[in-house]
């Protein structure tokens, strides 16, 4: 785009013929003009396909966006140039997208998805002096087994790809301490998204820790170890109102006078164990609201909480009912463009039921970003298709019709939703003659040529003249004249 500038004023702008909007930025002394930039977007996505919300974007270092709930940004004042974008947040390693070229015809920038995950966790011991290490095994062929010690509070991270683990604490300084048993001992997970709450409890603790033996040919001995119970378990039940068990809700134990704390979340049964608690201590256990897939749709639990002081034994039923908050559904996606330069504004989104395709949840006008988003829906399985306005006797169009299902999640990302329009291609044909037009002429025809043997029936009838007509006398036939002929 060339412009001329006057009195260095800004021109706002936007083509016609793409998806390209900026300013022209005003010069001094009818310089040209030059373009500041067009506006693209793009998602970040984890290993389940995902959006990731929160996520920092940085184009050539520069951080320039961050993500919504879906997971998508949008990058202003960008050119058509090579750019190197990345994507950060805190337990996520995100693979970068070096030297990438941006253009103005673009749908949208490539998604940038998580390559890996921190699994992080806590190991507690009934003494500060205990130290522990955690050991990380059984995972994918390419992943090395890791060993990490716990720092002063007892928590440890591992920086993985996707993929099956299994984590073990074990007992590390000082040597000549009773070796540490912790619960449980070990831990098997599957990595898709970053994993904060791995926890093991130091439950017994065995002298000594170790017994150096020397035995013969045939011998055998006896070792004796000694364990003693350092600390102790509180078990129970998590269900719903209507009786089901409740998976994924955090339940954490906590002492205000001696500062202990203990958390754990409960399994597919709704049971949970909190290990460690130490005897002589006064706990308050109660259900607490966090970002996991579980507890996060918590409202309230009953009873709000249980006092329990722990004893030289294990506590048993310590059971909540827990009560779910409305969830909201959000069904969101992107469109691909059909033509490169074609704006989507012809476009129309259509929600309809699936188990009742006459019924229509929602019909909305697809943006210029080519993204769409939908809340409330009501929950089940609906299908998503595109509509046009465009004339539908000049053009063909055929939308993708996509399936969803609000039951099962409640939120939703469709894409590329594909659709497909051209013109149709008439033939010029003849158009037959009206027929009115000529029976009117043809009877026009027969009037005129009907007018003098209708004056003469008048005439014959009235004996009177027609007004109007002219009348001539008749003409009588020329007798012949007889010449006589004179002599």
């Amino acid at each position: 785009m060339v412009a001329t500038c006057n009195n260095n004023e800004d021109i706002n702008f936007r083509f016609t013929g793409f998806t390209l909007s900026g300013r022209v930025v005003g010069a001094v002394g009818g310089q040209r003009c030059s373009v500041t930039g067009f506006s693209i977007g793009g998602r970040v996505i984890d290993a389940n396909d995902i959006g990731v919300e929160g996520v920092k974007i940085l184009v050539d270092g520069q951080e320039r966006s961050i993500t919504d709930k879906e997971g998508c940004y949008k990058l202003d004042q960008v050119t058509s140039n090579h750019y190197t974008i990345e994507a950060k947040k805190e337990h996520y390693k995100f693979n970068k997208l070096k030297d990438y070229l941006v253009k103005p015809n673009m749908a949208s920038v490539s998604d940038i998805k998580a390559v890996s995950y921190d699994v992080c966790g806590v190991v507690r011991t009934v003494d500060s002096g205990y130290k522990a290490k955690v050991a990380l095994t059984h995972g994918p062929e390419n992943v090395k087994p890791q060993v990490k010690q716990t720092d002063e509070s007892g928590s440890f991270c591992f920086e993985v790809p996707p993929g099956e683990y299994r984590i073990s604490a074990l007992s590390a300084t000082p040597e000549s301490s009773p070796e540490l048993l912790f619960l449980p001992p070990y831990a098997d997970v599957v990595i898709k998204s970053p994993l904060y709450n791995v926890d093991f409890s130091q439950e017994y603790a065995f002298s000594p820790s170790a017994q150096a033996i020397e035995l013969g040919s045939g011998e055998s001995r006896e070792v004796v170890f000694h364990a003693t119970r350092v600390a102790y378990s509180a078990m129970g039940v998590v269900t719903l109102l209507s009786g089901q068990p409740k998976e994924g809700v955090s339940i954490e134990a906590r002492s205000e006078s001696k500062g202990y704390y203990e958390e754990t979340i409960t399994d597919s049964s709704g049971s949970y164990r909190l290990r460690g608690l130490i005897p002589d201590a006064l706990y308050l256990i109660k259900v607490v609201k966090k970002d996991g897939w579980g507890s996060a749709k918590i409202e309230r639990a009953s009873p709000e909480s249980v006092p329990v002081k722990v004893g030289n034994n294990d506590i048993k039923g310590v059971d909540f009912l827990v009560f779910e908050e409305p969830e909201m559904t959000i069904l969101s996606g992107h469109v691909e463009v059909n033509r490169i330069g074609e704006l989507p504004s012809h476009l129309l989104v259509e929600i309809k039921s699936a188990g009742d395709t006459s019924k229509i949840e929602s019909v909305f006008p697809l943006l210029l970003s080519n993204f769409f988003q939908v809340k409330d829906l009501p929950r089940g399985k609906h299908t998503v298709q595109l509509k046009s306005n465009l004339p539908s006797s000049i053009y063909k169009f055929e939308s993708e019709i996509i399936k969803v299902d609000l039951e099962k999640n409640s939120q939703v990302h469709v894409g590329p939703l594909k659709y497909s329009v051209e013109a149709y291609h008439h033939k010029q044909e003849l158009t037959p003659a009206p027929v009115f037009p000529l029976i009117v002429g043809v009877s026009v025809i027969i009037l005129f040529l009907g007018i003098p043997r209708f004056k003469d029936f008048y005439q014959a009838a009235t004996g009177i003249p027609t007004p109007g007509f002219m009348t001539t006398a008749k003409k009588e036939a020329r007798k012949p004249v007889v010449r006589k002929k004179t002599y």
